[in-house]
């Protein structure tokens, strides 16, 4: 992981944010995870602390008692934000609001996407017998498990 990569990310966080008004929880903590590698509970401590640091403080400090977050990986986010922020923000201001809807809306489907990973999903269903369900691992937050017929 570089300093540079981080600011980028932190450059196309603030585009995005700047452009769409979303923060860490569409775009920094998926490419951290995803990316960089991180769990995401170090993802979301990360992100937190790079955009919301006044706001989240409180939330902050718990996941900085948990041993979860990385100030300086979040420091160097947050420097990429300022600069991204303000050019998404000229972007968004200078395009036409259905190109905006586009762009947006395909940056959603595309995150939805990596998010539900039907490579996964695929190579779970193929690896089974069509009579058996294929039952995917469950996450934490899920309410009960996916199934796939």
């Amino acid at each position: 992981m570089t300093e540079l990569a981080l600011l980028i990310l932190g450059v196309v966080a603030g585009i995005f944010s700047g452009m769409f008004g979303i923060g860490g929880g569409i775009v920094i903590v998926p490419v951290l995870a995803t990316l960089f590698g991180f769990v995401l509970e170090d993802a979301r401590a990360i992100s937190l602390a790079a955009l919301l640091l006044p706001v989240a403080l409180l939330a902050c400090i718990a996941y900085y008692r948990a041993g979860k977050l990385k100030i300086r990986i979040a420091g160097l986010v947050a420097l990429g934000l300022v600069t991204g922020s303000l050019i998404g923000a000229q972007i968004a201001l200078g395009i036409p609001t259905r190109t905006l809807q586009l762009i947006y809306s395909a940056f959603l489907l595309w995150t939805g996407w990596r998010f539900i990973e039907p490579r996964k999903w695929w190579a779970a269903y193929r690896a089974t017998s069509p009579s058996e369900p294929v039952i995917l691992e469950q996450r934490q937050d899920a309410p009960a498990p996916l199934l796939l017929a």
